[in-house]
């Protein structure tokens, strides 16, 4: 019950301003720019669409749509005669 309870000494000490801290940002270039050499054709490897910033998630689809459908690359297998 110790747990849920709060001192008061330090629910007072909650009007005392405290200097802010700077939060760092990436780089705005970064997050905008696309390069098509990143696209993965495997389904479960690749970066999903929107995980992409959406000021660059038309670039990536295009990108997609121009490397053409995804199918696996399968070995020869012998036919087998049915019946």
């Amino acid at each position: 019950m110790r747990r849920f309870l709060v001192d008061r000494a330090s629910i007072e000490n909650v009007n005392i301003v405290q200097p802010k801290t700077e939060v760092e940002e990436p780089p705005p270039n970064m997050a905008n720019e696309f390069n098509s050499n990143e696209i993965v054709r495997d389904l479960d490897c690749r970066k999903q669409i929107h995980a992409y910033d959406p000021n660059i998630q038309d670039q990536v689809r295009s990108a997609y749509i121009l490397k053409g459908p995804t199918q696996p690359n399968l070995s020869k297998f012998p036919r087998t005669q049915l019946g």
